[in-house]
């Protein structure tokens, strides 16, 4: 008995090394039976069929003593996964055989792999994010998406296969991939304070998250709340710790109105007062400016003027004396926080100061400081008026030179000055900066600046006359900071009315005459 079992198991094995189609020698079977009647569940003992196996179930009567396929496999019930012809064989205790039942098989399904960059058939993403799935078959393939190419790039949740059509329009479909999208928690920032606030002030960010997978942008500070004194576009991102997926929270803009930098265009020598004038360019962000004038210690600034609202453009330092020497100045200017740039104090001007002597062979001698504070300065020129006549420019030299002598003077009295054509921030063209006034010949410069009119009464309750001035001339009323107050128009009885001015000190101004002092009590 155990050398008839062993021949059988032998050529069983061998007919599957060759083909499940063929059958082993049954030459060897002395005997046979139909005592156990098997058969198949199936309808037909011919099957066609378009998937890539089948599930067999066998009836049988009695107890059989062992069993064997012809293609060695040795349980009754089976699945198949190959197309062929598959014999049964039932052997009772005396070794006889019923080999009453046959099935042809022909699988037409075609096997689709599907796989994700993982070798799996699950993967997992970050919302956001997107995946590769792969399918590989023979024969054109259809996902459940539509697409028909081999790999198809995903970015949502759900389930993906992929199916292709073999012969005879059979339908093969591939195990089915799932796909898993992580979302991490929303973030939401709450702000407290204002989010548009003044240098100096700040506002508090904090974060709905306990979470320590998170970092502020652009500090990169991990608390939960921040104080914020920049300005800045601020987010939260949060890293899950388990997928390492990311989200960044919404933004919150942060504004801090930073004081701007002030810098004036220039100082000059005021025509109609002999002062110096103070000149920028008015700034509509401005609430007030502050004129500072450096004392007799170096580096070291005084506060001489103050002037409210952006409109102003200049201020006429009364107190200078521009003739004995220069003097340098800034000008801080003050936003709607009430602050303001500590640069401003860098951006300097110094006057230009002339001085003159009469030289032994009677030429008039002219000397003169830097001016600083306008970049680049390549020319001074000179000016000249003899006998009270106009200013006329009689030579120029280079910015290195600070010396003039004229020996070509014209008799009578003259007067000389320094100017300089330069490009300032006020504007983008030319205007000229003069130096103070100096004068050669029998007017010494005190007699040039003297007024031809006269004030009564100085002080005055309101009422006071102007003499000297012809009917139609215009008389101008400045502040003692040089803003203009109002005109009046010469009247023939020389009368005139400041009683709806505060008591203070005013500068009155007819014609080209130099200003003078008016109190009003």
């Amino acid at each position: 008995m155990k050398k008839l079992r062993l021949l059988v198991f032998v050529l069983f094995v061998t007919s599957i090394n060759t083909s499940f189609s063929q059958f082993i020698d049954t030459s060897w079977i002395t005997c046979y039976t139909n005592k156990f009647d098997p058969a198949f569940s199936f309808k037909t003992n011919n099957i066609d069929t378009c998937t890539t196996s089948i599930d067999v179930k066998v009836t049988y009567k009695g107890r059989p003593s062992y069993v064997y396929w012809s293609d060695g496999y040795s349980t009754i019930d089976r699945t198949i996964n190959y197309s062929g012809k598959y014999q049964l064989y039932f052997f009772d205790s005396a070794n006889c055989a019923d080999t009453s039942v046959t099935l042809n098989v022909t699988l037409k399904g075609g096997l689709i792999y599907t796989y994700t960059g993982n070798g799996t058939n699950e993967v997992t993403i970050c919302q956001g994010n997107s995946a590769y799935l792969y399918a590989y078959h023979s024969e054109e393939i259809v996902w459940n998406t539509g697409e028909t190419s081999s790999n198809i790039l995903v970015n949502k949740a759900g389930k993906y296969f992929a199916k292709s059509k073999g012969n005879k329009s059979c339908v093969s479909v591939s195990d089915t991939i799932t796909v898993n999208v992580v979302t991490p928690k929303q973030l939401s920032v709450k702000v407290t304070g204002k989010t548009d606030f003044c240098y100096g002030d700040s506002c508090i960010l904090e974060v709905n998250t306990t979470d320590s997978n998170i970092y502020w942008t652009p500090y990169y500070n991990y608390g939960k709340k921040i104080v914020v004194k920049q300005s800045g576009i601020y987010t939260v991102y949060y890293k899950d710790p388990t997928y390492g997926c990311g989200i960044y929270s919404d933004s919150v803009i942060v504004n801090v109105n930073t004081p701007q930098v002030f810098s004036i265009c220039m100082v000059t020598n005021d025509s109609a007062t002999g002062k110096n004038k103070i000149v920028w360019k008015p700034q509509s962000w401005v609430t007030n400016y502050q004129v500072y004038r450096e004392t007799s210690v170096s580096g070291e600034f005084e506060l001489i003027g103050e002037l409210k609202g952006a409109s102003n453009e200049f201020f006429i330092d009364t107190t200078s004396k521009p003739r004995t020497r220069a003097y340098t100045y800034y000008v801080n200017a003050f936003d709607s926080c009430g602050n303001s740039a500590i640069e401003n104090q860098y951006y300097r001007h110094t006057t230009l100061h002339l001085t003159a002597s009469l030289g032994v062979t009677g030429e008039n001698n002219l000397n003169w400081s830097d001016y600083w504070g306008i970049y680049p300065i390549n020319t001074y020129n000179i000016y000249r008026s003899n006998q009270g006549g106009a200013f006329k420019k009689i030579a120029s030299v280079s910015a290195s030179v600070k010396s003039f002598s004229d020996y070509e003077a014209p008799n009578g009295t003259n007067r000389y000055k320094i100017g300089i054509d330069a490009v300032t921030d006020c504007n983008s063209t030319k205007e000229e900066l003069n130096s103070n006034i100096v004068a050669f010949g029998i007017l010494s410069s005190d007699e040039l600046q003297r007024p031809t009119i006269s004030i009564n009464p100085n002080p005055t309750n309101g009422k006071f006359t102007l003499s000297g001035i012809s009917i139609g001339t215009k008389v101008q009323v400045y502040s003692m900071t040089g803003l203009l107050i109002e005109e009046l128009n010469a009247s023939e009885s020389g009368y005139y009315s400041v009683e709806h001015l505060a008591a203070g000190i005013y500068l009155i101004q007819t014609g080209s005459n130099f200003m003078q002092k008016l109190v009003k009590e």
